[in-house]
């Protein structure tokens, strides 16, 4: 693939990119480009470096010649929308957590504050995404400690 590299970013910059990049994943990103269009690698050499497809590798260049370091950079990804909006969760679920007596609880647990949500309230979620929702309202895990003599 034909790409003008240095109008996007010099070699330096994209070295520079790659050692910052956030995760394992974005460094080798980077990393791919690097050796396709500045080192000179072929595109099976670079894709066997890298543990990934011809095909990606391909689509990483051709991200980084039509939009630079910022194509090749990972993207955070919005994910799969709600089940409950944070609306919701703050005006009806978060009073029920900070006092359980309102369903005739006396603590709540993660776990079984899940399957009061889904036993009782008919709310389909998993737990992680539970946990997910207390630790967004600041509302961590305690565990119960016994007091030390």
């Amino acid at each position: 693939m034909e790409s003008n590299a240095s109008e996007n970013a010099t070699p330096e910059e994209l070295r520079i990119a790659k050692q910052c990049a956030p995760t394992k994943e974005g460094f080798v990103r980077f990393q791919a480009v690097e050796l396709l269009l500045l080192e000179g690698y072929e595109k099976d050499e670079v894709a066997r470096i890298s543990a990934k497809s011809v095909r990606t590798i391909e689509r990483w260049a051709q991200d980084y010649a039509i939009h630079g370091i910022d194509g090749v950079a990972i993207k955070k990804r919005s994910g799969r929308p709600r089940k409950i909006s944070k609306e919701k969760f703050s005006t009806e679920i978060i009073p029920l957590v900070l006092d359980p007596s309102k369903v005739g609880e006396t603590h709540w647990m993660g776990v079984k504050l899940h399957g009061y949500l889904v036993k009782e309230l008919h709310e389909q979620l998993c737990y992680r995404t539970v946990l997910n929702y207390l630790h967004e309202q600041s509302l961590s895990r305690v565990m119960p400690r016994s007091w030390p003599d």
